[in-house]
């Protein structure tokens, strides 16, 4: 079955959790038996964490559908997460008070979420107030209890991104090859360490906050765009203004949707095919930077992905305490 099958848009929400309840179990004794993740994932028998798991299964792979909820809010939903467009004379605070008097998104009244003027909300709507323009949709902020997710889930949702995108024709390859040189239990380890980096509060401290414990959407400045997903992956067009930069080119052709990207399967799916075309499809750069040995290998790999080779010290303080906890 070729992968885009996998990872098609229009997979149904029904079929979709039917896929992930009748595949936890098989999925546990695998990783298990193929020492991915070893007995730390056993959490997933536990009746908490099942409680945990449905409870966090707010993703609805649907199309993209607008919605106008009033004369002053209109918004793009979009598997499960919601886009509010900016209207003229829109500020934050204004969509802040209009979003939160409605009862889907009264959760919003909140603290954490109220706006901070020209600074980002890292816990909120992610985007300074002066960067507001007419028609850009800004993603509403997630109720922080439906997105965190716990370390063991989000390496289960890895590996299930990985296994996707195995098949895939135009990044499976590339996908096998990594898997060769460094296997399913370090790529798994590899990508929550990124994730964690980028999404979760407390990362080099003690490291156990769970990612989602900050917004999976940050605007870029630099770049006037947002990046997505608990990766942050940079949704930028090349310096023509034009072109696709990485992060784009890799969304169309997984064909994936801003809202879709937030979910840790088709996040990870997007983060590894980011990387491939980064890389511009060459093997041994992709082995390069995500086989991560070392501090000096964190600070190579930190300084392609954030810009800042100081980024490889939370990344490499973050993969050891992933390796530790999946071991």
């Amino acid at each position: 079955m070729p992968a885009l099958n996998t990872f098609s848009h229009h997979e149904s929400q029904s079929s979709f959790g039917e896929k992930i309840k009748s595949q936890s179990k098989a999925l546990v004794i695998f990783l298990l038996l193929n020492g991915v993740v070893g007995a730390g994932f056993t959490n997933c028998e536990k009746k908490e964490f099942n409680k945990t798991r449905e409870k966090k299964e707010w993703f609805s792979p649907s199309s993209l559908q607008k919605d106008t909820l009033s004369s002053e809010i209109i918004i793009i939903r979009d598997a499960g997460m919601c886009f509010y467009i900016v209207q003229e004379d829109d500020t934050l605070e204004k969509i802040w008070k209009k979003l939160q008097t409605l009862e889907e998104f009264s959760y919003l009244k909140a603290k954490r979420y109220q706006p901070r003027g020209e600074k980002r909300n890292i816990r909120g709507f992610n985007i300074p107030g002066n960067q507001l323009k007419p028609g850009l949709e800004v993603p509403i902020p997630k109720d922080k209890e439906q997105i965190k997710i716990p370390l063991e889930q989000f390496s289960s949702y890895s590996l299930e991104a990985i296994d996707g995108l195995k098949s895939d024709p135009t990044y499976g390859f590339y996908v096998k090859l990594l898997l060769a040189k460094i296997g399913n239990k370090e790529l798994v380890n590899v990508m929550c360490a990124f994730a964690k980096s980028e999404s979760a509060q407390k990362t080099i401290l003690g490291g156990r906050d769970e990612i989602g414990s900050l917004e999976f959407h940050r605007w870029e400045p630099k770049y006037h765009c947002f990046s997505f997903s608990p990766y942050h992956i940079l949704m930028e067009k090349n310096a023509d203004g034009e072109s696709p930069g990485p992060g784009l080119r890799a969304k169309k052709k997984l064909g994936f949707t801003n809202g879709k990207i937030y979910h840790p399967k088709y996040a990870g799916a997007l983060f590894l095919a980011y990387w491939i075309e980064k890389t511009n499809f060459s093997s041994e750069k992709l082995v390069q930077y995500l086989n991560i040995n070392s501090l000096k290998d964190a600070e190579q790999t930190g300084k392609i992905y954030n810009g800042s080779s100081k980024y490889g010290e939370k990344l490499w303080a973050n993969l050891q305490y992933v390796r530790k906890t999946l071991k």
